[in-house]
């Protein structure tokens, strides 16, 4: 029997013939939709993004000193952590906010494992996920509206609570938030269904709801949400961009969003969760 070595190494044990200044189409990928952020919300979503970008280059290469290794921010990963920390927050957020994230994400999601390749999670997602359990409520209420006035749902804030005060006189109402217009309609729906708003009311929201431009909103971007969530066009240009390119495939795009219309459709049956009736 032949002598056999068992070579034991880190990670990663697959190599290809890709470069990784493909990090840079993905940041020219997702610049539209970042200058559409900063179109949207003006100067604060200017701030989160270069404080989030600038900190993530600059821990990057402070470590990389200090580890006295090959200073490689020139590959533009780091950059491109610190763009998608940013476009993954809200635009109205203290200044601090990007910058720790972003040096989480560098320091603990990526150069803790040994820098570029040898990280087993996304460290713009490891970032993110380190603000939303230290800044819960910022992460979660920083929300900035854009000029336009439409609210996170997409509708005119104002009018849909006129025609709250109007429909139910009894309610006195000063301002109304909204997670998304598919919360809208679950809650329309189930109000109706459990009899806690009338028809007529129910009718008047999903009225102003799909008369007032909303799929527009979300398609061009007019809402309040995260700097690099608004504009649908831009994000989907951005991806058919990197499978032109050939820097991605379309296997996990695909897979992702047949995944999430699968459990949407479970859930959507007369015992779903979601169940409108």
């Amino acid at each position: 029997m032949e002598n056999q070595k068992l070579i034991v190494s880190t990670s990663p044990h697959f190599r290809s013939k890709e470069s990784i200044h493909g990090m840079y189409w993905v940041i020219i990928a997702l610049l539209p939709s970042a200058v559409a952020g900063i179109y949207y919300y003006g100067f604060p979503a200017f701030k989160v993004i270069m404080l989030s970008v600038i900190s993530a280059v600059f821990t990057e290469f402070l470590i990389q000193k200090l580890r006295k290794v090959k200073v490689t921010v020139s590959d533009g990963s780091a950059a491109l952590t610190g763009l998608l920390l940013a476009m993954t927050i809200p635009p109205n957020l203290p200044f601090y906010v990007p910058i720790v994230g972003s040096v989480f994400a560098i320091a603990i999601g990526k150069q803790v494992f040994g820098g570029l390749g040898y990280n087993p999670f996304n460290p713009a997602l490891i970032g993110r996920a380190f603000l939303l359990a230290a800044w819960p409520v910022p992460l979660t209420t920083g929300w900035l509206a854009p000029s336009s006035a439409t609210g996170v749902s997409g509708i005119n804030q104002g009018e849909l609570v006129n025609t709250l005060q109007q429909t139910n006189n009894e309610v006195l109402i000063d301002a109304l938030s909204s997670a998304t217009p598919l919360n809208l309609l679950k809650q329309t729906f189930t109000g109706i269904q459990n009899g806690e708003i009338t028809r007529e009311f129910g009718d008047r929201i999903l009225e102003m709801l799909y008369s007032g431009g909303v799929l527009k909103n979300l398609i061009t971007g007019n809402i309040g949400g995260s700097i690099g969530e608004t504009c649908a066009i831009l994000l989907i240009a951005g991806g058919l961009f990197l499978l032109v390119k050939k820097i991605i495939t379309w296997h996990i795009p695909v897979s992702y969003i047949l995944t999430v219309g699968v459990f949407a459709w479970i859930l959507g049956g007369p015992k779903g969760e979601f169940f409108t009736g």
